[in-house]
């Protein structure tokens, strides 16, 4: 078990660099101005919410006596 989790963090952190050096290699900054609206927080608020809602099944399924 020690071995898999050693193994995940490896392949965690390679993923994080990889993704890091990739995206520091863009040709411009990508930084510009979101068009959001109400709309768009509101979605997002409630994809955070719908995200919520599945951790707390899991948790529940996951704690349950067998």
């Amino acid at each position: 078990m020690k071995k898999l989790l050693t193994q995940a963090s490896v392949a965690a952190t390679a993923l994080a660099t990889a993704t890091v050096a990739l995206a520091s290699e863009a040709p411009d900054s990508g930084v510009t101005e979101m068009n959001a609206g109400p709309g768009t927080f509101f979605l997002l608020l409630g994809g955070v919410g719908a995200l919520g809602v599945v951790l707390w099944l899991m948790l529940k399924f996951m704690n349950r006596k067998k």
